[in-house]
């Protein structure tokens, strides 16, 4: 449609937890691939990445549907333990408490 899409414009739509258009952006969905490293017990430590605003989220990790926090501090918080090597986290929407 010519529109012009730069990293920045995908990043602010993330941040701002437009994941319908940053997914339109990047030609796919928007998912977060995690590595072991960053994993302690129910938490991911994600604050060098991209991520939606502060505030909890229905998403489906690893294919499994979950809730998820993210913290002012740039981690995700999960309701169980995370004891894999590798996470996707996928299909976010905002959840209103």
């Amino acid at each position: 449609d010519g529109e012009i899409v730069s990293s920045q414009k995908i990043r602010d739509r993330i941040q701002q937890g437009d994941f319908a258009t940053a997914s339109r952006l990047l030609g796919k969905p928007y998912q977060l691939k995690l590595e072991k490293e960053r994993i302690s017990k129910n938490t991911i430590h994600a604050s060098d990445l991209v991520l939606p605003p502060t505030g909890m989220w229905r998403a489906l990790l690893n294919g499994k549907k979950t809730t998820l926090k993210v913290t002012p501090t740039g981690s995700l918080e999960f309701p169980e333990i995370l004891d894999s090597t590798t996470y996707f986290v996928e299909d976010l929407h905002h959840q209103c408490l």
